[in-house]
């Protein structure tokens, strides 16, 4: 079988962003880059495909500018070194999911395939919803499946059950024809660590090199008029203001300093009973009886 997996490289989201106030763009100079999370969980299916086969193909494909061939490598050390495939394009452009899947789609329509994996989402693009695997399934005449964390291929590879998470913890088990383009939740599978071997044969691997041109979106397809999305505004989270504890006036000035050093947090004050564990179960009893929790009978 041969699998086609999309990547992405997006940001780190545990590093600190820079915003450039004055350009209105993030500052792209000390930013982290790593492969998308739930890409990875694809590359991971793809391979446990090809191991169950035993003759598969993995291809990667990723667009982007030239740093993208570095999240290329990373996924083919963990051995997805059959084909990679890398769209160029300018880190200055700006691209929608429109735009993205448009390309993606363009590239994979030359290509011989019997199944498309996609993460379910990338996490610098929370908000879109994972818009980009439906698009390229409805821009090549796919079936797609979406959010599957389970599946499972036919002895005759020409079908696939899969099972995907519903809301209130329903399932729904989805069997298709192949070729279908899935969309793999991050629950789908654990991804293995590269070996070294794997990470040395990665690095000497070829990258092939897909002008956009070479695909027919130089022109007026990939112009600014194909975008249905525009870049607004690029702005940090506001500060929460730290909420400033002040002790009641009626207080007196003791007890408005030990507030004040512990923060606002009173001590708790309370009963405390003392005895047996007979004496102990008396004294409970009159405290509800006193309160009207229980009769005394």
């Amino acid at each position: 079988m041969k699998v086609i997996v999309c990547i992405k490289q997006v940001p780190d989201i545990n590093v600190w962003i820079e915003v450039d106030p004055f350009t209105n763009s993030i500052d792209t100079e000390d930013m982290v880059y790593i492969v998308n999370p739930s890409d990875v969980v694809a590359v991971e299916a793809a391979l446990a495909i090809k191991e169950a086969t035993g003759n598969g193909e993995v291809i990667l494909i990723s667009l982007g500018p030239e740093r993208v061939r570095k999240a290329l490598r990373k996924c083919m050390a963990m051995g997805a070194a059959d084909e990679a495939i890398h769209l160029r394009v300018s880190a200055s452009d700006h691209l929608d999911v429109f735009k993205t899947s448009q390309a993606l789609a363009k590239a994979i329509d030359s290509l011989e395939y019997d199944m498309i994996l996609c993460g379910d989402r990338a996490k610098d693009m929370e908000l879109s919803g994972g818009q980009v695997g439906p698009m390229i399934a409805e821009m090549l005449g796919l079936p797609h499946v979406s959010e599957i964390d389970q599946m499972e291929i036919s002895p005759d590879r020409k079908k696939a059950v899969v099972h995907r998470k519903l809301e209130r913890g329903n399932r729904e088990v989805v069997e298709c024809l192949l070729p279908t383009l899935f969309s793999v939740a991050p629950g789908l599978n654990s991804p293995r660590y590269p070996s070294f071997s794997s990470s040395l044969k990665a690095i000497r691997s070829e990258i092939r090199k897909i002008g956009l041109e070479s695909l027919g979106l130089e022109s007026g397809d990939w112009g600014d008029r194909s975008a249905v999305t525009e870049l607004l505004k690029i702005s940090t989270p506001k500060p929460r203001q730290k909420r400033i504890f002040t002790p009641e006036s009626h207080l007196s000035a003791s007890e408005r300093i030990n507030l004040i050093m512990a923060g606002g947090i009173a001590e708790k004050k309370g009963d405390f009973i003392e005895g047996s564990p007979g004496e102990m179960a008396e004294q409970v009893v009159e405290f509800l009886v006193k309160e009207n929790i229980i009769d005394k009978k």
